[in-house]
């Protein structure tokens, strides 16, 4: 919250995105809409870094978790593109709004991701980790 303080945005929390196509709903964890960063989707997960048993592609693995599996990033990146379609449907937004997605791990630290080795994948998508959210003498983290 304090980031975005002085920015000219605004923030949802489990903003319903409806879809005809495949006549779904989705609803993104947070988004945000920044007049000049555009659109950001996080897409939150509430795991310690002892749950994640692997990550192959899109797919994470879990255990002791209320799922087996997930894939994060293509979720958020799904609920991003159907709110670029709306945005490209009006024709002075067209092709002029940007986004990104993103991952929030508040459960777990950079040094975990780190000696994890998930850093080193591939296919590992831009996250924010615990000790990124708030400063770290509040979370008592380093």
């Amino acid at each position: 919250q304090d980031v975005f303080y002085d920015r000219n945005c605004i923030g949802y929390w489990r903003y319903p995105i409806f879809s005809k196509v495949g006549k779904s709903r989705k609803e993104p964890d947070i988004l945000i809409a920044d007049f000049y960063l555009g659109l950001i989707i996080i897409e939150i997960k509430s795991v310690t870094i002892d749950q994640i048993l692997a990550i192959r592609g899109h797919r994470w693995e879990f255990q002791n978790y209320y799922t087996t599996s997930s894939n994060p990033y293509e979720q958020a990146e799904n609920q991003l593109f159907a709110l670029l379609g709306y945005c490209d449907r009006e024709p002075f937004l067209r092709r002029k709004v940007s986004g990104r997605a993103l991952i929030c791990l508040p459960l777990i630290t950079e040094s975990q991701w780190y000696d994890s080795g998930f850093y080193q994948l591939p296919s590992c998508p831009p996250i924010i980790f615990r000790d990124q959210l708030l400063g770290k003498g509040e979370w008592g983290v380093g």
